[in-house]
């Protein structure tokens, strides 16, 4: 009587009509908990099946099965794994030689992993030399689940079935049972027609790290599918050896933006320095998309031989290259700081004002302690823009070494001086500010006219 109320909470807990009651609910969660608390129900029927001592469980769930509604069929399969006794698996393993039954495979390889049966393993291979595809598949699946080595000679022989989905799942066997015995199959794997095969034999490939993976990953570098390189730059990612470094720098230049990505972010989380020079020249790539991961790796990589490259893609016409440029630099920290400054009297005009532009926005008192001392510098550009960055900091403690710059045998640096005074606004400055206005250069003076304003509009005075 008992056996027969469980199977009736299987049966007719949650059917069509109560599927279709719920689902006119407007609020989806209504459905989504009432779904779940019923399979519960149904689930737990399965498992008290187990609990029972009645000689003709099995027969019993087997007859049920025969008149079920399709849907519930797998709770039956996991009230014979419930059971998990000679009579159940042997069970378990006639349904699982029915094409015709619908059921689902991860639910038939739990119910069948509940079994402690030794021989269970052999049982199953022997039923996978079928030539029902549907039964193939059935077994591989379950032979995945149980995690077992010595599946791995069988699965070697099934990545080649003339079925692709038995290939698939022979592939996703392999990555359960997570042995490098399973590295040839896989390597098999990557030379199968099937795209989608392709993929996930490199998606596997990256939990074993083998000189026999990494020459694979290699090879799938250059395969015709975009989305397979693209796995195989990212697998290659997850081994950190020299090695993986150069076969991705080799493929930096593939015609696939998507797969330069790839690569060029791989090299950053592999961070081997040996990858900055390479990536530091795809900073001029063509596509945006691939410039930007490129800034990204570099800090990644803590490109700090690379300030000058980046300081001159400061000027690229996409505004996200840009900011991410500086905010890079700026995660150098006191790494980039000498850097950063020789860059304030480089050869090129664009470095220098980038260089102001990304030094003006770092807020840290070695930094200004270092500009300050490089306004005796030699080099007028050195001077000129330390002036400058120290003004757009309003830095008082420069103020002294900025008033001597207004005697500075270069005009420039006189004018950056008179600007940077203006911009600090300090009083103190304005004896030498007159002083300036009467500089033989046009540009100086009118500096010095425009800081004097400053000055006076900062103290509510006017000068005459």
């Amino acid at each position: 009587r008992c056996m027969y109320m469980v199977l009736d909470m299987i049966e007719n807990t949650f059917v069509a009509e109560d599927q279709q009651y719920l689902s006119r609910f407007p609020d989806n969660s209504i459905y989504e908990v009432s779904v779940e608390v019923l399979q519960a129900i149904q689930r737990s029927a399965s498992e008290i099946i187990g609990t029972f001592d009645f000689p003709n469980r099995v027969s019993s769930i087997l007859e049920a099965m025969l008149r079920c509604d399709v849907v519930n069929t797998n709770w039956y399969i996991y009230a014979l794994g419930a059971i998990s006794n000679k009579s159940s698996v042997n069970a378990l393993l006639e349904l699982v030689k029915k094409p015709e039954l619908r059921v689902d495979a991860e639910i038939m390889a739990e119910a069948l992993s509940r079994s402690n049966d030794e021989e269970l393993l052999d049982q199953l291979l022997q039923i996978i030399n079928t030539a029902n595809p549907i039964i193939r598949l059935r077994v591989v699946v379950i032979i995945g689940q149980f995690r077992d080595v010595r599946a791995i000679g069988k699965l070697t022989k099934l990545v080649t079935d003339m079925d692709e989905d038995v290939r698939f799942e022979s592939i996703n066997a392999l990555d359960k049972i997570g042995s490098n015995k399973a590295v040839f199959a896989l390597s098999q794997c990557t030379r199968d027609v099937s795209d989608k095969n392709r993929k996930r034999a490199v998606e596997v490939l990256e939990k074993f790290v083998s000189e026999e993976s990494i020459n694979t990953l290699g090879v799938a570098m250059e395969d015709r599918s975009v989305g397979v390189r693209i796995e195989a730059a990212r697998a290659l990612s997850k081994i950190n050896d020299v090695k993986v470094v150069n076969i991705l720098v080799t493929y930096i230049y593939d015609e696939s933006v998507s797969v330069r990505q790839m690569i060029i972010e791989s090299l950053g989380i592999i961070n081997n320095k040996i990858a900055i020079g390479p990536v530091t020249k795809m900073l001029s790539d063509s596509d945006a998309r691939v410039r930007q991961t490129a800034v990204r790796s570099l800090g990644q990589l803590g490109a700090i031989s690379s300030i000058v490259e980046l300081l001159e893609t400061m000027d690229d016409e996409n505004l996200w290259v840009k900011n991410d440029v500086v905010e890079n630099i700026k995660s150098f920290k006191e790494l980039a700081y000498d850097p950063l400054i020789d860059c304030l009297h480089h050869e090129h005009k664009g470095v220098r004002k980038n260089a102001i532009e990304v030094v003006s926005l770092i807020e840290d008192r070695r930094l200004i302690q270092k500009l300050i001392r490089t306004l005796d510098s030699r080099y007028k550009h050195l001077r000129a823009n330390s002036a400058i960055v120290l003004g757009m900091h309003q830095e008082k403690s420069a103020v002294i070494p900025i008033v001597y710059l207004l005697q500075d045998r270069d005009f420039e640096v006189r004018e950056m001086a008179a600007k940077a005074l203006g911009k600090i606004g300090d009083l103190g400055a304005t004896m030498s500010l007159r002083e300036a206005l009467r500089d033989h250069n046009k540009e100086v003076r009118v500096a010095a006219k425009s800081a004097l304003d400053q000055l006076m509009e900062l103290s509510g005075l006017y000068h005459y």
